[in-house]
């Protein structure tokens, strides 16, 4: 099934107002497929962003993401780190646009995991503890190009694209193509190193076993933050909407593109 979103330059009215709040509020130059995905479903959108756009504002957020970066960074597989010469050596000259995309991936997805846990998860009476800023959330450093969609790549890089999707997924992707895949298409020779790098970690399921963690970290960090999510009233419809795209993007995407953005990142060369 393929999974209907709203490309933001097609967004107009409250959503685009959403959109740009959510820019605005997160501090980053994309929305995430989650909150474009809602948008197909306006009343939705407007639900999970106000009782997320709290969170955002709550000193519990940084204090939640810091203890996840802890945790993720003990549970990540390490990959070698490329020697200069290959990515020029596949035509990539860009490289700090390159590392920016990842970075913007990486820190809004982390941010994006955490918060949207936090709308479904039961909240702990135990406050989160002090913990240093995660060095994984880096803020990118340089603009970022448009993401392409599918529809506009070429046949091949198409292809990496969704070979690359199914990397983690257990043959169950839920109808979601990563984001970052599309966006790492302006380097089409990058797509076919990051399968060279990345398919051998599925093949032993040390993937897979990456992502649970992940999302089981995830999910004991934001308990500390669920208390601070805003109680919304409406319809059983919209709720369930709502909560159902979310619990779809914890499981098929954000849980699998946190850890895999930072295996390809902690893997560029210095």
């Amino acid at each position: 099934m393929t999974l209907a979103f709203i490309r933001e330059h097609e967004a107009a009215g409250n959503v685009a107002d959403t959109f740009a709040d959510i820019k605005t509020t997160m501090r980053i130059s994309t929305v995430n497929l989650i909150w474009r995905h809602l948008a197909t479903n306006p009343p939705a959108l407007e639900y999970a962003w106000a009782r997320a756009r709290p969170l955002y504002e709550s000193p519990n957020l940084e204090r939640s993401v810091a203890r996840f970066g802890q945790a993720l960074d003990d549970a990540l597989p390490v990959l070698p780190r490329l020697p200069a010469a290959v990515l020029p050596a596949l035509g990539i000259t860009n490289v700090a646009t390159l590392a920016a995309t990842l970075d913007t991936y990486n820190r809004g997805n982390a941010y994006n995991l955490i918060t949207l846990l936090a709308l479904i998860e039961p909240p702990t009476t135990t406050a989160a503890g002090d913990a240093e800023e995660s060095d994984l959330f880096r803020r990118p450093c340089t603009p970022v190009p448009d993401v392409p969609e599918l529809d506009e790549l070429d046949e091949n890089t198409r292809a990496l694209v969704l070979a690359l999707n199914t990397l983690g997924t257990d043959g169950d992707d839920g109808g979601i193509v990563a984001t970052l895949y599309k966006h790492a298409a302006h380097w089409p020779g990058y797509l076919g190193l990051a399968w060279s790098q990345l398919a051998p970690l599925a093949a032993t399921g040390d993937l897979q076993r990456t992502i649970r963690e992940t999302e089981h970290i995830g999910r004991l960090a934001a308990r500390s933050l669920a208390g601070d999510r805003r109680n919304v009233e409406a319809p059983d419809a919209v709720h369930a909407a709502a909560t159902d795209a979310i619990n779809r993007f914890v499981r098929y995407a954000i849980s699998r593109m946190v850890p895999i953005g930072q295996i390809l990142r902690q893997s560029l060369p210095a």
